[in-house]
């Protein structure tokens, strides 16, 4: 439920000055796209469709066998997607059958093998390149060399009395996200130790693991530096709905942005630091809560 003086701060936001607000937008879009040139990125929906970041041009769809227990996670660096084979997930797999897969290009897939473990949910790392896999039995969740397969760490202690609505993971693996709608860690993966515990919902670590996105009890955008505890709202006075991925160099974050009238939602993109967002997509009611993210264009095949 939206309080009344959230809702005028959503109706005052631009009213001071709407020129200024699209100016703003413009600036924040003009900065994406000069990113987007650069390193060859798309965003990609949780169906798979995939568009330039202002959404006026399909690039195609990301295609993966045996999809999916749950929703596919891309990396960090936007190079990798990795999901739980549709069998993983209720039942434990044979010693010859994969958990997980992880893929870097169309026809590139890796099969992953993890017999101790029926999978449920899945995080990947960029480099080193680790899964996070939630076990699809109790809370069990493990950090497993992509490689080989091995369990490296199991960090289920840290996970006790929380939910499994996101699994963030930070670039070299080192640092987990968890949480639900309201309530998230941080957790350090060698130590198992929790970094930080915060009240909000889909978490969303930065590349780096310096720094995490999340929606706030208010419906705001927070970014926290871990280090200092230091936290901006760079989508001052506008409502959100969830967090999803950061670009790959962490200037941007993805976010499902709550706009009037009749609270419609569209995915923007958020100057994490600079502060302020740019429009990408009209949001449909099925997308709500789900993961968007940045990805490699060489991870894409066929039309959207």
């Amino acid at each position: 439920m939206i309080s009344r003086r959230g809702l005028f701060a959503v109706i005052g936001a631009c009213a001071a000055s709407s020129t200024g607000c699209t100016l703003e937008q413009a600036g924040v879009m003009r900065r994406a796209q000069d990113l987007e040139r650069k390193t060859d990125l798309a965003i990609v929906g949780p169906f798979g469709t995939a568009s330039t970041f202002d959404g006026s041009a399909g690039l195609g769809r990301l295609t993966l066998p045996a999809c999916c227990a749950s929703r596919p996670r891309v990396s960090p660096n936007g190079e990798w997607v990795a999901w739980i084979a549709k069998s993983a997930d209720r039942y434990p797999p044979g010693p010859e059958e994969p958990t997980a897969f992880a893929m870097r290009a169309p026809g590139n897939i890796r099969d992953i093998r993890l017999p101790d473990n029926g999978g449920m949910d899945v995080a990947i790392s960029s480099s080193p390149l680790k899964l996070a896999v939630r076990s699809a039995y109790g809370h069990r969740l493990g950090i497993y060399n992509a490689n080989t397969g091995a369990l490296e760490s199991e960090i289920s202690a840290a996970t006790v009395r929380i939910g499994f609505d996101r699994l963030s993971i930070s670039g070299d693996g080192a640092r987990l996200a968890i949480g639900d709608r309201e309530q998230f860690r941080v957790v350090d993966v060698r130590s198992s130790k929790v970094v930080f515990e915060g009240r909000g919902g889909y978490p969303a670590l930065s590349p780096d693991g310096l720094s995490v996105a999340f929606c706030d009890a208010h419906e705001r955008l927070i970014v926290r530096t871990l280090a200092n505890g230091k936290e901006s709202s760079p989508m001052s006075g506008r409502l959100v709905y969830a967090v999803s991925g950061w670009s790959p160099d962490g200037s941007f974050v993805l976010a499902s942005m709550k706009s009037l009238p009749f609270m419609r939602r569209k995915l923007v993109i958020v100057d994490a630091f600079q502060g302020g967002f740019a429009e990408a997509w009209p949001l449909g009611y099925e997308t709500l809560g789900e993961p968007f993210y940045f990805i490699k264009r060489q991870l894409l095949s066929g039309k959207a």
